[in-house]
């Protein structure tokens, strides 16, 4: 394992939010998804002690949050983790993980959503870090851009694992050499998705009122797809213990971390499940390893969405949404979709 050192010194932002919006969609009566059971061997952390929401001015400040996000990573212990390379030897695995035509997808994806989240996170937050895992062999030039781009955000460090390294033990080398005794959160984050900009806000907030080994879900958020090369569609979805920034209150004296902890849907610690904020974008396309529901005929255009989208996550583009690989075909209706008029 080797630790990519940063280029770029690390700064203080003085972009501060003092304030943290609280999110109601708007016409919640017509978009907002039945909430789906939380499982009943998890524990639902209630906001605060009496139930009523966190004050806002209530946040422990002090909690730094590490993002762990695996870049196309093939190692022998994530051979199983992935229906791409479940069942392959650790070379085939590398030749299907490391084909040209799939890295231009995952690193386009990764620039588009991921990336500008950490960097948007790491601008506003002194606390914000970022830990990306990638192969020590990953092919140029995709190794060498994902260590120029890392590079020019403080905080947001890479990680390069060798054949036998384990993604959870390597993030905690790493976190054990910034954390003292002091808590922290890490949460799960994979590249083709994007975090609110209030994730942060609402973590601090949360955090200040649970105790150490609590999980904390984010139930609802945005699922974005492309139908055709015009027509998007973007939806709120209600899923609880996802792996859309879940993540885990822990502490250096029993480090515990978002990976670590076994199938995300399974889990079965205490857990705050929070059913009130948009917590994340999370995009579906033909390069998803994990299965995913037929979408229903209709759309709207990338400009439509990118208006929607300003309010919770300035951060994705319209550049990014174009860029998005279309659904797969076996997900989406036989029926010619519908273009939905833009919002104003």
């Amino acid at each position: 394992m080797r630790i990519a050192t940063q280029n770029a010194c690390e700064r203080k932002s003085a972009l501060r939010r003092s304030e943290a919006a609280t999110y109601h969609p708007e016409g919640a009566k017509h978009v907002a998804p039945r909430p789906r059971a939380i499982p009943s061997a998890v524990a639902a952390t209630p906001a605060t002690g009496n139930g009523r929401p966190h004050p806002a001015d209530l946040k422990d400040t002090s909690l730094k949050l590490f993002g762990i996000t695996r870049l196309s990573v093939v190692t022998s212990k994530t051979l199983g983790s992935f229906r791409a390379t479940r069942g392959k030897t650790l070379q085939d695995a590398k030749q299907v993980i490391f084909d040209p035509s799939r890295l231009d997808v995952r690193l386009s994806l990764f620039k588009g959503f991921c990336f500008p989240t950490y960097r948007m996170m790491s601008e506003a937050y002194d606390q914000s870090y970022g830990i990306i895992l990638i192969n020590e062999d990953l092919p140029e030039p995709y190794k060498g851009e994902i260590l120029s781009m890392c590079a020019s955000v403080a905080r947001l460090f890479v990680i390069e694992l060798n054949e036998g390294d384990g993604v959870a033990s390597s993030a905690k080398k790493m976190i054990k050499k910034i954390v003292k005794r002091e808590r922290f959160y890490s949460y799960r984050y994979d590249e083709d998705d994007a975090l609110s900009k209030t994730y942060v806000d609402d973590i601090l907030r949360i955090a200040n009122d649970v105790a150490d080994n609590t999980v904390i879900s984010f139930n609802n958020g945005y699922s974005l797809s492309r139908r055709t090369h015009e027509h998007f569609q973007m939806r709120v979805r209600n899923y609880p213990l996802n792996a859309f920034g879940l993540g885990i209150v822990s502490s250096k004296d029993d480090l515990k971390l978002a990976f670590g902890l076994g199938s995300h849907t399974k889990i079965t610690l205490p857990t705050h499940h929070d059913q009130t904020a948009i917590g994340w974008l999370s995009t579906v396309h033909n390069m998803n390893d994990s299965r995913v529901g037929t979408s229903k005929p209709g759309g709207q255009s990338a400009a439509a969405v990118h208006d929607q989208l300003q309010e919770l996550f300035p951060q994705v583009s319209l550049e990014a949404l174009l860029s998005l690989p279309l659904r797969r075909t076996t997900d989406c209706y036989a029926e010619p979709p519908q273009l939905i008029a833009d919002r104003d």
